[in-house]
This record gives C-alpha cells, structure tokens and sequence, in this order.
C-alpha cells in the first residue's frame, strides 16, 4: 500500500545541448512520478519574468536528489560546472541532499570534483554507448529507486514504497555492501521478481559457498532492493529442525494462520473437571486436549472415573500416538506450506540451510512465490539452481575495506582514496584471501584504532608464520585471515578491556546466536573475579560490550538484550586458549546456562525456547571436557525432558542416555538418586513404544527399590505398577498377574 507523503524532488543540472536525452530520462521516471513518489525540476519550468538564477539557487536548497548529466557539453558550461555542481556538492556534503551523476554520454570526468560518487548507469557506462538505450535508462531508474529506499537514513524526506505487507527479514541493511551486483542481477534474472510465475517453473535459488563468504548479506541486499516487488518477505534459520519448526511457527502467527488448540476446557462441567485435575501432572500437561474430548464424549462418573485414566494411558504408551504439542507444531508447519502453494508475490529466505536433506521436509511440491536458500552444500541435486559466491577480487575487496575502516565515503570508490591507499588496500586484500568477513573485521580494526593501512600490513604480517604453520599457507577456502584478524582484534581488546575479553571467551563456549545477558546476570557468580562485578553491573557491561563491538567481534540486539558471535570467532578464540583455560571456561558456561534453566512446564516455554540451544551446546563440552560433575548431569536430564515435552524423542534420547550412564559411574549402579534418571528414559521409551529398550529399566528401578527401600514402601509399590503397566501393554499378562498382587 502506498503512504501518502510529499514526492521527493529531484533536481536535474544539464546542458541544454542535452535536452533531448533528459526529455528520455523524465519518460522513463515518469511511474514513479505518477505512484507520487518524486516530482522532477529543471530550468525550463522556470516562468518568464521570474529571477532565474535566484529560483534554480531555491529549487537547488529544496531538492532531496540532485542529478548530474554528465557531457562534454555539462563540463564545458561555466554555470553547469562552476554554479549549479559545486552548490549541489556542498549540499551533498552538508547531507542535505544525494548528489548521482548520470553519464549520457562519453567525456573525461575521472579527474572532476564528483568523481568520488557512485554514477549511473551501472559501472558507469555512458547511456548513449548503449545499444539499447532503453535499457540504459532502466538501468539508471532502478539505480535511483534504490537511493530513494536509502532515503529515510539519510535525510528523511523520502515517502514510503510499496512495503510487503509481512516482513521479518532480522537484519539492518548493510551501508558498506560492496560488489556482488552480478550476482545480484543474477538472482533478479532468475526470479523475476514482480512477474507472474508458473507453479512448475522452479523458483528455488541457494547462495552457496564457505562460511563468511557474505552468504547471508547477499540475502539480505536482494530482499531489500526488491521488497516494492513482493507482498510479504519471510525469513527463517534452517540450520536444524528445531529452528526450521520454530521459524514456521513464527511465520504462522505472523500470517494468522489458524492454530490448532481449541479451547474447548470451558465446556467441561462437574466431573470433567475433577477427572481432568485427577489426571497425573505431568502427562496432563502433555495430553490435556486429548483427556478433553476423551471426557466430552463420555458420561462422567467416580465409577467410570478409572477406567477412563487406564484407557488414556494405553493410548500414551502407543508408538503412533503424537502429543498435542507436536500436532500443534505439524499444523502449524502444514498450514504454511499450504499458504506457499496457494498465495503468489512471497519470498522466503531459509538461512544457513547446510543439511539439505533436512530443508527439503519444509518445501511445498508447488509454490506460487521465491525461495532463496543460504548453504554451504555444494551438490544441490534437483532442490535448487546453485549460486556460487566467490570471494573478492582485489579491487572489490580493497573498496570493501576502505569503506568499512571510514577512509572513504560508503558509496565511494576506489580513485576518492588518498594516493597510496588503494594498492595498500588492495595488498591486504590480497593478504586475506578476498573474504568478506575477514575483510569487514580489518576494517573495524583500523577504524577502531585509527591504524594506517601499513601499520596494519606490518602487524598482520609478524602474524603470518604462526598461521602459514597452521594451515601450510593461505588457502582461499579457509578462515585462516579471518583467524588472524580477530588475533589482532582480540590483543587490542585485551589492552583496552580485560573483562571485554573474558566475556568474549565465555560466548565462545555459548551458541553464536540470541545470548540472553539475563542468563549470564543469574550465573554471575560462576563467571571468576574479573567477569562478575562487570556482568552484574549494567553501565560496566555496557562498556565492555561497545569494547567488542568496535572491533565487530560481538553483536547486540538491544530489543532482545542479547548477544551474537560469528561461529569462526568462538573457533578462533577457543583455538587460542591452552587446555587449562578451554576446561576453565567451558565449566563455566555450563554452569551459567544450568543456573538459568527454568523448570520443564508449558508456562515456561519461552525461556526454555531461549536457553535450549546453548544447553545443547554445552553437551558438546561435557563430551569434550569430559565433565561429571552434578550440573552436568542435571543439565542432560532436564534438556532432555523439555526436548521430549516438545517431541524432539530422538535429540532427547541421546541426552538420557548420557546422563542415565554418568549417574551410574559417578553414583554406583545401585544408588536410589539414578532412579530418577533411569525412569525419565524409560518414559521416554514407552512413549515411543520402545518396549523392549523400556523394560530393563523399568526392573532396575524395582530391584533398586526392593534393595535399598524393601518391599512395603510407596515407592517400590509404584515400580511395582509401572512394570506391570509396560507387560500388560504388551500383552505380557503372566509377567504383569503377580506384580500387580
């Protein structure tokens, strides 16, 4: 929908030997005029009798965007050149104005005073050198299109596009993207983006290439160049099925999709209720809908009241049996993928999508919208048209560099750059293998520190033995400039904010994404004598956080309050650290994330839905590290209740497993504290109808409880029923007579 607001005026400076090219220019502006989006002045709209000169000098202050229509004509005219250029650059350097050459035709201006600024048409080549001059000028109204959609961040006077009517891209528009416009114009070929497509015309392009390619930014470049071309723009991580499920869930609710648990618990009267609050806690909490319709459908009474209990509880331990929670996230994804199918005018961008196999669950078989795939695979099969992204040539990544350390202006290029810069820019370029995410943290580095680009040269060179050791030489398919950049990051953040530096290394043993500083807040006490006053002090973490992030070595989102690292910065810095000091933090982040754990229960879903992933995470480290220590322990068994509650079974299992065994080792084979353990993995295996895994256990809690307890306690009069319960369930009737006598 278009937002009514005042057009942006664009002010055109031209030779009038070049009217007729500007008449073209106006014809091919002119939707964008008719949509009110801009309106056009030059000097022939000027009344007679009017002062001329002072009128162009008013529309010159009024305008947003001022053209340039570069000629040998425009240079050779001492008013164009003298007057109206150097009064819109003064204007452009105030930031009151967008000054964009337009070159119409071939002439000398590389040395002229807008040499340093972006022109058009693409790679500035001279409208009327084109064979189809038509083309040009599109190619100049798309280039202007895109300064328009700027406009907010830079003067504020530009009305709204076309918007998608849903948008959840998470990401800022990066004002140093550089190069990648054939990649860009790629994707634009293939998808067509604003043309109608037909259902078996395959709509599925994947980015590929290694981390820190610029994979993602790439994504988010396309999405925002073209977002007046689509209805609704979706994002999603799909690096594993738990964020491929929740990002489907979360695109439900932004698109209203119906939901699948009625609430049908008001209708219940008298007996339902009571049969309902009987039901035991923790299985209400996870079959509570099907107990509902299981009592709508019957007449309630105390007499009907147990059969009913034992009758639902066949049904739980049945294999085929789906929890509410798990069908509640089934529809939920079957309700977007029908939408795919069945809307048009969509993009959707699934972001690190490595596990193909796994992304192909969440495709519809027909859509009448674009999806855009983030990955590092390299064989796409028959899923997608593969892109690859190759890194950068030693002039993009020179230009790369010198606009993210400030040395030029952003939309500057190579020639704006003192003398000596660009072959300096370009050497270590060159020196980082061309990769954009090594390239983005040299630049924070020399901008932070205010280093000259041979300082930096020099230093990254003492560096480089260390890292040729390493890898035998610097591959362009590795990280290894990337390493040596954050290194020199790191040493600097050391020297300027030691707490900075530990809280960096804590993250590196967190999930990259979405940290919560509330977890490191409650776990404080873990985090050692230079860490803990600083997490628990706001202004001190503040501090520490803007040391960080001036390096671009840690993200934060402020309507979060969370942290994000780069997964090859927490590789790096763990690398770095000697065993000692990797046991050392690794501990310490289990510790944090285990103090934050809330309790398994609905109500608190979504902070379980904020810790899980790092809780999966320190797994890692209890492998690695080898930890048995109580928290460990205790940190397996409750993420993988939660994981069962939400029906991940075989993500849980694995947990279980591992903590059912630690228990053991640590506590003896015959402690009543494995009980516990041992009972939350058969759970699991009856839920499953793994009777046979289930069984076992289920006897070594009765002999555990006959052992230590005797026959006459609650307790082994449960283990009791439960055995029985698993043999009846089975069909096993002589095995389950005499254990419930």
């Amino acid at each position: 929908m278009m937002t009514q607001h005042e057009p942006i005026v664009l002010f055109l400076s031209y030779a009038h030997e070049d009217e007729a090219l500007l008449r073209q220019l106006e014809t091919h502006l002119g939707l964008l005029k008719q949509q009110g989006v801009i309106s056009i002045w030059y000097d022939r709209q000027i009344a007679p009798g009017t002062d001329w000169a002072t009128t162009i000098d008013n529309r010159l202050e009024q305008a947003a965007i001022i053209l340039l229509l570069i000629s040998p004509d425009f240079l050779a005219s001492d008013y164009c050149y003298q007057v109206e250029m150097r009064r819109a650059l003064q204007l452009h350097r105030a930031g009151q104005a967008r000054v964009i050459p337009i070159v119409l035709r071939p002439t000398d201006w590389k040395d002229a005073p807008f040499a340093h600024l972006q022109a058009l048409p693409t790679d500035a080549r001279a409208i009327t050198t084109w064979s189809n001059q038509d083309e040009a000028f599109l190619d100049v109204v798309k280039g202007l299109r895109r300064v328009i959609e700027e406009l907010p961040l830079q003067t504020g006077r530009r009305p709204d596009l076309a918007q998608p009517l849903v948008w959840n891209i998470p990401y800022a528009r990066n004002p140093v993207f550089t190069g990648r416009e054939q990649l860009l114009a790629h994707l634009e070929t293939a998808l067509q983006p604003g043309k109608a497509i037909a259902l078996s015309q395959p709509q599925v392009q994947a980015i590929s290439g290694l981390g820190g390619i610029g994979k993602t930014q790439i994504a988010v470049e396309y999405a925002y160049r073209h977002r007046q071309d689509y209805r609704v723009i979706l994002w999603s991580r799909a690096d594993t099925h738990e964020a491929l499920v929740s990002g489907y869930v979360e695109i439900a609710q932004l698109l209203n999709l119906p939901h699948d648990l009625p609430q049908k618990k008001e209708r219940l009267k008298g007996p339902g209720i009571w049969v309902l609050n009987f039901y035991p806690r923790g299985w209400r909490q996870r079959y509570e809908e099907e107990m509902i319709t299981l009592l709508e459908q019957h007449t309630v009474t105390p007499a009907t009241t147990f059969d009913l209990l034992l009758g639902a509880l066949d049904a739980h331990l049945d294999p085929s049996y789906r929890t509410a929670d798990e069908q509640d996230q089934s529809v939920a994804v079957d309700a977007v993928l029908q939408w795919f199918k069945m809307q048009k005018q969509w993009l959707f961008i699934l972001d690190n999508a490595d596990e193909l196999a796994l992304v192909r669950e969440f495709l519809p078989p027909t859509f009448g919208g674009h999806i855009l795939l983030t990955t590092r695979a390299q064989a796409m099969g028959k899923l997608a048209k593969r892109i690859e992204v190759e890194t950068m040539d030693a002039d993009a990544g020179a230009l790369l560099l010198l606009r993210r350390a400030g040395l030029i202006e952003q939309d500057a290029l190579l020639e704006a750059a003192s003398p000596s810069d660009p072959a300096l820019a370009k050497e270590i370029s060159q020196e980082l293998g061309g990769l954009p995410l090594a390239l983005d943290q040299a630049g924070a580095y020399l901008e932070e520190t205010g280093s000259g680009l041979c300082d930096y040269l020099q230093i990254y060179q003492q560096h480089q033995a260390e890292m040729l050791k390493k890898r035998g030489g610097l591959l362009t398919d590795h990280p290894d400039s990337v390493a040596t950049t954050w290194s020199l990051s790191l040493e600097r953040v050391e020297q300027k904010n030691k707490a900075a530096a530990e809280l960096l290394r804590l993250c590196a043993y967190l999930a990259p994404d979405a940290i919560p500083q509330e977890m490191l807040l409650r776990g404080a006490s873990h985090l050692g004598p230079l860490l803990e006053p600083v997490v628990s002090d706001a202004f001190l973490l503040g501090q520490a956080r803007e040391t960080l992030r001036a390096y671009s070595l840690m993200g934060y989102d402020p309507r979060t309050s969370t942290l994000s690292m780069h997964r090859l910065t927490q590789a790096v810095l763990r690398e770095s650290m000697d065993e000692s000091s990797r046991k050392c933090w690794a501990e310490r982040a289990l510790r944090v994330v285990y103090r934050a754990l809330p309790a398994v229960e609905p109500t608190k879903w979504s902070q379980w839905e904020q810790l899980v992933m790092h809780a999966q995470t320190c797994v890692t480290w209890i492998e690695q590290e080898g930890f048995h220590f109580p928290e460990a322990i205790s940190l397996l068994e409750q993420t993988g209740q939660y994981l069962i509650e939400r029906a991940h079974y075989s993500e849980a299992e694995v947990l279980l497993v591992r903590a059912y065994a630690m228990s053991k080792q640590e506590l003896g084979a015959d402690h009543l504290e494995i009980v516990r353990n041992a009972l939350t993995l058969a759970a699991l295996y009856s839920t499953q109808g793994k009777y046979a895994q289930a069984e076992p256990l289920y006897q070594r809690v009765l002999e555990i409880h006959m052992h230590q307890l005797g026959p006459n306690q609650p307790d082994t009069a449960i283990s009791l029923n439960t055995l029985a319960a698993l043999y009846r369930n089975q069909g096993k009737h002589e095995q389950a007579e005499p254990l419930y006598q």
